[in-house]
């Protein structure tokens, strides 16, 4: 056997052991909740770097802070272990799952691993789309708390019933909501009840109380409106 191909084979033998030692460390591997706030929400301080993962099994996303060098260690063992190209990168996917957002809801910072290999991460579940609830109790009869003010919508109907919408809201949001509503209105007149004297298509006003309903993506941006229908 030559000297090259001694080695080579050196080197093999030396990669195999290290990764033999790694699969061992992690067959003895725990998982520890923290108790403490996120660990790596934000930019990562240097020389650290942001990395994330996604466990399509159970459908969460763990993001991290890690030195780059290290990065080969734990991709050993997390497959789906990507470098992000933000400092937010599970809030910035999206679950493959139908009627699901983005990976914004922060359940958990946990530390896997043992004392010699541990990574400490925070843990995020999807967001939640389309309606939340229906209620058939109005949320925004009247004047609206205070803080808040009314606003209304007029879908005139695509393919559905038209309708008009009355809801309160934080005027400081009001740019928020009106990026995904673009008929969104301040109620200037009339603030107790704007649909009331919006016409329908027929020459109506939005007189008749259909229901209650919450739209958007619950605990990030969430709206809840009375829903009115055209009147005789």
């Amino acid at each position: 056997m030559g000297q090259q191909q001694l080695r080579f084979t050196k080197t093999r033998l030396i990669r195999m052991k290290t990764f033999l030692l790694l699969i061992a460390i992690a067959l003895i591997s725990t998982q520890q909740i923290s108790a403490e706030p996120k660990c790596c929400a934000g930019p990562c301080k240097a020389p650290y770097e942001k990395y994330y993962s996604v466990d399509h099994i159970f459908n969460r996303c763990g993001e991290c802070c890690m030195l780059p060098q290290d990065f080969w260690k734990y991709k050993i063992f997390e497959i789906g272990l990507t470098k992000a190209k933000t400092d937010s990168p599970c809030a910035d996917t999206k679950s493959p799952f139908k009627n699901q957002g983005d990976y914004t809801v922060y359940e958990k910072t946990v530390t896997h691993g043992t004392k010699m290999l541990n990574m400490t991460l925070d843990m995020y579940s999807p967001a939640t789309l389309m309606e939340v609830k229906d209620s058939n109790t109005p949320c925004c009869n009247g004047t609206c708390p205070k803080g808040l003010s009314k606003y209304y919508s007029v879908d005139h109907g695509f393919g559905h019933a038209p309708f008009c919408g009355e809801t309160c809201l934080d005027p400081k949001k009001f740019g928020i909501y009106h990026i995904f509503e673009k008929n969104l209105t301040l109620a200037t007149e009339h603030p107790d009840h704007p649909c009331m004297y919006q016409f329908d298509p027929v020459g109506g006003h939005y007189s008749v109380y259909n229901k209650t309903v919450t739209h958007g993506v619950p605990h990030v941006l969430a709206v809840t409106l009375d829903l009115w229908g055209e009147g005789m």
